[in-house]
């Protein structure tokens, strides 16, 4: 049997069957379809619907996206060693057991041609059962196919047929670190910094120029993260600080927003703040946990189904955020002269976009910040351009109902896209196109772009924003700042006196 290395990507190991059957859906849905021209595979309709969305197991839904992320990304390769094998010839199985045929092969290729015995987790699926079965049957075959398309298209290593952009981005994923702020509703630096050292973590030697091992450092320019070697991602998710919500896991580049905030409202007595995609819960809370004061309420919105919302009142509470209040409305619903927002002064926009500064999509996926759709954009040499007009169309209108709200004034952008047209560009033509509207408004003032207030943004691509590429120290991000000019009693007294709700 050939010796290899198979790719990049985290070893498998043992997958519950159930996780088979949800990842071959997820293929199904977003399979690239090759030229008519070339021999391909005929997919039929695999069996059961789309139900990963309702899976709460996080490790299940882990587990399910990372399976069939790695199928999209070398589909290619698997469906040339199934044709060019023989295996549909002699193993005649139905054309709605192909897509689970391609995902359940990259499993097998991952694991290097070892079937390891049926995770314990799940019930025996028939079907699977007789996909695996088949495969180790024909692994042989298989594998000299594979052996003889290495050595024809000289290939070294498999991850080396990935374009580059895939390539650059799992290889960031790679070394990525793990970063966490300390939830201090619940907890203190001191206290999570003292629960794992007994856990066996410990400063760095200054000394010792490798951050590797089980180690943690504060990190520089936020005074409540600590940051850790990626290779200790999977004992953080499962470790009691984690669990308990005193440590909350979450990549740099999320902080920054928060921080933003932080900065601009460092003189404010008090005030209420919107997050209009909560995802997770997590930067709404870490919003209020900088501001850390009852005189702030954060107004989390973007559940889209009652489940949705009382799955985040529930994060919440065990975070102990009393004042992080989950709406089950949609932003653009809100109207500017709502009642409930008089005392409204900074909207976090952070809408839903590309996500192509991410090294790695899953824990967007996982939380459910991301739809399963960008599997299909992060397996591709480059994004759909009618995608990306979708999104930026849709980010212009959400900027442009944000400058409509007559008490607001701050707005935070933020997205972890890289590129200009969903950044820079989509603030630009917001104002271009409210700006007018405005100066024809009774009770408004003009929003402007505001440089950042934080010391990173000076390390950024363009320091009039926090703008940062992906990298192995952090996934890509923008952060931007509208201000509207006048402090905010001239706003609240412009409102009241031409009776706009306020």
């Amino acid at each position: 049997m050939s010796s290899y290395q198979t790719t990049y990507d985290e070893p498998l190991g043992i997958v519950p069957h159930q996780v088979y059957i949800y990842a071959s859906q997820i293929y199904h849905r977003l399979y690239h379809k090759r030229p008519s021209d070339q021999e391909s595979i005929r997919y039929g309709n695999p069996k059961g619907g789309l139900e990963i969305n309702h899976v709460e197991d996080e490790e299940t839904r882990r587990q399910t996206f990372k399976l069939a992320y790695a199928a999209l990304k070398y589909q290619d390769l698997l469906e040339d060693v199934i044709i060019e094998s023989g295996f549909q010839s002699s193993n005649p199985l139905p054309q709605e057991s192909m897509c689970l045929t391609v995902v359940a092969f990259y499993v097998l290729l991952n694991n290097k041609f070892y079937l390891p015995r049926r995770h314990r987790r799940g019930p025996v699926i028939e079907e699977v059962q007789e996909v695996q079965d088949a495969l180790q049957s024909a692994k042989t075959g298989l594998n000299a196919t594979l052996a003889r398309l290495r050595i024809r298209d000289r290939i070294l290593t498999l991850d080396s047929l990935l374009p580059d952009n895939i390539r650059n981005r799992d290889n960031y994923a790679r070394t990525l670190p793990v970063y966490g702020w300390v939830n201090t509703v619940k907890s203190c630096f001191e206290e999570v910094v003292t629960g794992l050292e007994e856990d066996g973590f410990k400063a760095p030697d200054p000394d010792d120029e490798a951050f590797e091992g089980r180690v943690y450092k504060k990190l520089l320019h936020f005074s409540d993260t600590l940051v850790f070697p990626g290779e200790n991602k999977e004992r953080l998710r499962d470790h009691p600080l984690v669990q308990n919500g005193s440590l909350i896991l979450q990549d740099r580049s999320v902080a920054m927003p928060a921080y933003t905030i932080k900065s601009l409202l460092s003189l404010n007595s008090g005030c209420d703040v919107i997050c209009t995609h909560a995802g997770s819960g997590h930067l709404a809370a870490h919003v209020w946990t900088l501001l850390d004061r009852e005189e702030f309420q954060v107004y989390a919105l973007g559940a889209r189904t009652p489940e949705q919302a009382s799955t985040l009142r529930g994060t919440m509470s065990q975070m102990g955020m009393q004042y992080v209040k989950v709406l089950q409305e949609n932003f653009m619903d809100i109207r500017p002269d709502d009642p409930r927002m008089q005392n409204l002064q900074v909207i976090l926009l952070n809408p839903a976009n590309s996500q192509s500064g991410l090294c790695n999509p899953m824990e967007s996926l996982v939380h459910g910040e991301a739809d399963v759709g960008i599997l299909k954009e992060f397996s591709s040499k480059k994004f759909s351009s009618g995608k990306l007009g979708d999104l930026v169309s849709n980010q212009v209108n959400l900027i442009k109902h944000a400058m409509g709200f007559p008490t607001v004034k701050f707005i935070v952008y933020f997205t972890s896209s890289v590129f200009k047209e969903e950044n820079e560009e989509a603030l630009a033509k917001a104002q271009e196109q409210m700006n007018p509207v405005i100066n024809k408004t009774p009770g408004l003032l003009r929003f402007k772009v505001r440089a950042s207030p934080l010391p990173i943004a000076k390390t950024s691509q363009d320091p009039t924003y926090v703008k940062f590429p992906m990298s192995s120290e952090m996934n890509g991000c923008f952060v931007g700042i509208l201000e509207r000019k006048g402090d905010t009693r001239e706003l609240l007294a412009r409102a009241q006196k031409f009776d706009l709700g306020i």
